[in-house]
């Protein structure tokens, strides 16, 4: 669908602006309009970037949560872990935080998120 094809990169360009708040309402609203679109994963990780950016941590996670129980091919799913994992330090779960980057390094060990998540495992706080 062309006009369902035109409202995801207007609410992805407004993301790439660094609108973030006007970021979170299209993908929101993008969600919403069209519940089984073919965008939706991308539509779920750009919509929590945009709500961690905006230090909406629980928001982001749950975001991106249901952005990974999804298809692990896509391409933004190792970054998509390493955002998680964030948003989990932020909240105070370092045990989470711990697990979902132990996956990510599991799953994606040539990633650059995995990287990134090999420098930060050794720095995490546990209880």
């Amino acid at each position: 669908d062309p006009t369902e094809k035109k409202d995801f990169e207007l609410a992805l360009a407004t993301f790439r602006k660094g609108e973030f708040a006007g970021a979170i309402s299209a993908f929101a609203t993008f969600l919403r309009k069209y519940p089984e679109t073919g965008f939706r994963q991308s539509a779920l990780f750009w919509l929590a970037s945009a709500k961690y950016v905006k230090r909406e941590y629980l928001d982001a996670a749950n975001q991106l949560k249901a952005f990974t129980s999804m298809n692990e091919g896509h391409a933004k799913f190792p970054e998509a872990m390493l955002t998680l994992a964030n948003a989990q330090v932020e909240l105070k779960l370092p045990v989470e935080a711990k697990k979902t980057l132990e996956d990510l390094i599991a799953q994606f060990p040539n990633s650059e998120a995995a990287e990134a998540a090999k420098e930060r495992l050794p720095k995490l706080k546990m209880p």
